[in-house]
């Protein structure tokens, strides 16, 4: 009965440790490029103790992600952006609004206006503040900055057409005190390019436009962005062999390093 009162008390210290470490991990400030297959889903614990999402991948694996990387009995997510309305970038939207409370959100103005949007429903019927934001708009916490640096605001009332909803996706600039994020949805290189006309920061980390796209990703850019690493949120086996081999050389040309979630799993940038 000692034995196995002693081994109980051990297993319980042993338990509690990794637990209080673990924990004191999950408040940290970093950026999590999680893995969730083909699509997108990037954590951030900003510095000032915001928990930040920037889309939310295909389905419910980015659930599996914040579970892991969010305080212990944090269930709240202050600030979300959906940079664009594509599943692989939305689609777990639905399983998130009923795991996690979210206080605010953030799209470029088509995720709301396209009239086809799959999405309609859930924006009509969730409570949560829906806001649009366009290039320029920054918001501020005491020790971090995000500016939006893509779509550029319409000029005109028309309904931007389906084909070009990648290139009307957010493009995000998160600055902490140490690290500059650059994220550009699925951007193809030639709006990257304008995004980051007037972008620069050391200690930048980029995320590869597209998954990997051939498309997205340029030298011009590239040089533009200055990365110090490059990260490709990309799933294993996927359907359209992204990274292309075209980025990739680029990547290797540059002498850039860079880190791809379908063979290293989540990616974990601290930010202080």
């Amino acid at each position: 009965m000692r034995k196995t009162f002693l081994i109980a008390c051990v297993i319980g210290i042993f338990t509690s440790t990794f637990l209080c470490i673990d924990n004191v991990r999950r408040y940290q400030p970093r950026a999590v490029f999680c893995d969730i297959g083909q699509g997108d889903g990037t954590y951030i614990r900003t510095s000032d103790g915001i928990d930040v999402l920037v889309d939310t991948g295909p389905n419910d694996r980015i659930i599996t992600c914040l579970e892991h990387e969010l305080p212990y009995f944090d269930r709240t997510i202050e600030v979300m952006f959906l940079t664009h309305a594509q599943k692989d970038h939305s689609g777990g939207l639905a399983s998130l609004v009923r795991s996690f409370s979210i206080k605010h959100i953030f799209t470029a103005p088509d995720f709301i206006t396209i009239p086809s949007n799959q999405y309609q429903t859930l924006i009509q019927t969730i409570p949560i503040e829906w806001q649009t934001i366009t290039q320029g708009d920054v918001l501020n916490f005491p020790r971090n900055i995000i500016t939006v640096i893509w779509p550029p605001a319409l000029t005109d009332k028309d309904a931007v057409n389906a084909k070009e909803v990648n290139n009307r996706a957010l493009g995000l600039s998160i600055r902490s005190e140490s690290k500059h994020i650059l994220l550009l949805a699925d951007l193809d290189a030639t709006e990257g390019e304008r995004a980051l006309s007037n972008i620069s920061s050391p200690n930048t980390i980029l995320k590869i436009s597209h998954h990997g796209s051939q498309y997205g990703t340029s030298k011009k850019l590239l040089l533009l962005a200055e990365p110090m690493l490059a990260v490709i949120s990309v799933g294993k086996n996927n359907f359209y062999h992204h990274p292309h081999k075209l980025v990739i050389d680029l990547l290797k040309a540059l002498n850039i390093p860079y880190k791809r979630t379908d063979r290293d799993g989540s990616i974990t940038i601290p930010l202080e």
